[in-house]
């Protein structure tokens, strides 16, 4: 078998390997989820956060506490290049959120919050908990990866992948906020 994908430059992350780390910032999501319910003895909801990468080297910045995580995204993404952050592999941002796992025919109507209502008010919906995981490369290319959970019996999550064709790991604005802040970096360097 062979693999037909070209290096980027200055850099050892492919657009292949974007894949990778986003499996691996799931990975660190699911540890901090899991640790975060274990200190409260039991269900609590995760604090955004947002990951940067370089090589092995992670570094985690948690978003704010109030309003929607996208709404923090752009003050934690400053505060990150005021602190220097502005050379990395990629840089991913983490949600504690719901998923649908059906596809809608129509996104008509659709309110923020409407999934968090269905979740609580359907037992017979398609809607899960889930780590969203959206991860951009610095030269390129993005990837997006979803884990849904349940609580067990201790209240701690047990996770299950979804398989990339069962949700979609989009947002306008995320990729927008997240596209313009590797542009700003760059112009930064040059």
């Amino acid at each position: 078998m062979s693999c037909d994908h070209t290096q980027k430059e200055h850099t050892g992350i492919t657009m292949m390997d974007i894949d990778i780390e986003a499996e691996k910032i799931v990975k660190i999501a699911q540890l901090r989820k899991t640790e975060i319910c274990t200190e409260d003895n039991g269900i609590t909801d995760m604090q955004s956060f947002v990951v940067f990468q370089k090589g092995d080297l992670f570094e985690c910045r948690q978003s704010g506490l109030n309003g929607h995580p996208f709404e923090s995204l752009p003050t934690v993404l400053s505060d990150a290049y005021n602190d220097g952050l502005d050379e990395f592999d990629t840089v991913s941002i983490v949600v504690d959120s719901y998923v649908r796992l059906k596809k809608l025919e129509s996104l008509t109507g659709y309110q923020r919050g409407d999934l968090e209502r269905e979740y609580k008010n359907n037992p017979d919906t398609p809607v899960s908990e889930a780590l969203t995981v959206a991860t951009y490369g610095y030269h390129g290319g993005s990837a997006g990866k979803c884990v849904k959970y349940v609580y067990n019996d201790n209240g701690l999550p047990e996770f299950t992948m979804i398989d990339d064709g069962e949700a979609t790991i989009r947002s306008e604005f995320v990729d927008f906020v997240m596209t313009k802040y590797i542009d700003f970096c760059k112009k930064g360097k040059a």
